[in-house]
């Protein structure tokens, strides 16, 4: 699953990647639907393959910190790493923007096993890293929805975790 502009929505094409030699299509969901189709997998009980990048952080930020974030830079350039940080409002287009501005590539693979709230209500994804346990969270980082939105070229869900209606548009191709 991956949400891109340049393509039709609910539609199967070829994503250009230089990494996708294999020519390998993916389904185009608006952004909005695919967060639900990550989050339905997820309260479902199914974990999730996460392609994407984090280059906006060394790996010294990650391995202290735990978070990655897409946060509004403070005046002075810095980026706290705190889960209250205000973030960049993602949307489809500055999503695509980023896209095709090879700023969103596909970096990294990761797994993401669970969503998890803030007290005040803030959405971050739990992920597995595939560089062992490091960090405050042994080798897992919490991602913000933010981050996801802008960072993520595409998605792996099991089929049986797809809300009804994607699902069925799928099923009818």
């Amino acid at each position: 699953m991956t949400s891109f502009t340049h393509h039709p929505f609910n539609t199967n094409f070829v994503l250009e990647l230089r990494d996708n030699y294999a020519n390998g299509t993916y389904y185009n969901l608006t952004l909005d639907e695919f967060v639900q189709t990550i989050d339905s997998s997820l309260l479902h009980g199914y974990t999730v393959v996460w392609d994407g990048n984090t280059y906006e952080y060394n790996a010294n930020d990650i391995k202290n910190y735990g978070l990655v974030m897409f946060p509004i830079e403070s005046s002075n350039g810095i980026k706290l790493l705190k889960t209250n940080t205000p973030e960049i409002n993602v949307d489809q287009q500055t999503r695509q923007i980023a896209f095709e501005r090879l700023q969103t590539s596909d970096y990294h693979l990761m797994h993401i096993v669970g969503i998890v709230k803030t007290k005040n209500g803030k959405k971050f994804y739990k992920i597995k890293d595939s560089g062992g346990d490091y960090g405050p969270y042994n080798g897992y980082i919490y991602m913000s929805e933010s981050h996801l939105k802008m960072r993520t070229v595409s998605v792996t869900v099991n089929k049986n975790s797809l809300p009804n209606a994607i699902r069925k548009r799928i099923n009818e191709k």
